[in-house]
């Protein structure tokens, strides 16, 4: 390949490459190269010296390096640009990232976030509420003293009022927390309290990471929430309690997943599915909720 020095245009489009041959990158007359629908995470800084190429066509791919936000405008020349600041001015690793907490009103977004940022329950009374969205800071230590920072953005759940508006900050690159309250982890709220927050996901962040989080499990019977004055100990929501709603959850979840597959099964280009991951968190924000937080 290395050898067709007057290749202009090369179309390797849904050829299922994981990575790109180094060779590509010796085509000093390529002007065009479309990389498009294949399993790419990476391209090699060696595409720096294509000073020729004019479009570069990356859609469909898992792409990491460079981040596909910093090549959405002139992917050719943004991606040189990016390996060469790369060559001169190295690399470090960012310790920050953003966390995007949603789901249905009432569902104890808010209470939830206060409590990881305190160590401790802190429900939130009805008057304080998230209108529409509200921005705040989590610091996470590691188990090797360095810290993670997080930029948390806690989206109000009233959905038919506030997802025109809250939309475009649905974007790839975030974390998303996707609260489920249990006691109405059910088919009668499945597209209230599930259904809508994965389709918005899907359109707006195809691919995303996101992290189920079933809350409100003092809510159900039998959960033994600690009243008032007395003392928590240890773990107050047995593994038992909360049973039949992550099962549900998890049916759910998969259910949407094989419909997306299905539907997009006759396509070159469908869009990747959400991640989502396989642990369900259990989390009660008030008191006898501390094991949980």
């Amino acid at each position: 390949l290395g050898r067709l020095q007057s290749l202009r245009v090369l179309y390797l489009g849904s050829s299922q490459l994981t990575e790109l041959p180094e060779a590509v990158c010796s085509l000093a007359a390529l002007e065009v190269l479309d990389l498009g629908n294949n399993a790419l995470t990476r391209l090699p800084a060696a595409i720096e010296h294509l000073s020729s190429l004019r479009v570069l066509v990356l859609e469909g791919n898992p792409l990491q390096l460079p981040p596909l936000p910093v090549l959405r405008y002139d992917a050719a020349v943004a991606a040189r640009r990016f390996f060469r600041d790369l060559r001169i001015h190295g690399s470090e690793q960012s310790s920050s990232a953003k966390l995007v907490l949603l789901g249905a009103a009432n569902a104890g977004k808010t209470s939830l976030l206060r409590g990881m940022q305190r160590g401790k329950p802190r429900p939130t009374a009805e008057p304080d509420r998230t209108i529409q969205l509200e921005l705040s800071a989590l610091t996470i230590r590691r188990s090797d003293e360095s810290c993670v920072h997080l930029s948390c953005w806690d989206f109000g759940g009233q959905h038919e009022a506030y997802a025109a508006v809250q939309q475009p900050y649905i974007v790839p690159g975030a974390l998303y927390l996707l609260v489920v309250p249990a006691d109405r982890a059910s088919d009668e709220h499945r597209q209230e309290v599930l259904g809508q927050w994965l389709d918005m996901l899907q359109t707006r962040a195809p691919g995303a990471a996101v992290q189920l989080v079933l809350t409100r499990v003092d809510k159900l019977a039998g959960s033994g929430a600690v009243e008032e004055g007395e003392e928590e100990e240890g773990e107050e929501f047995p593994e038992e309690l909360t049973a039949d709603a992550l099962s549900w959850l998890r049916a759910a979840v998969l259910a949407h997943r094989t419909a997306h597959l299905e539907r997009h099964a006759s396509s070159s280009a469908a869009p990747e599915p959400l991640r989502v991951l396989d642990t369900v968190l259990r989390v009660s924000s008030v008191k006898g909720g501390k094991a949980t937080l």
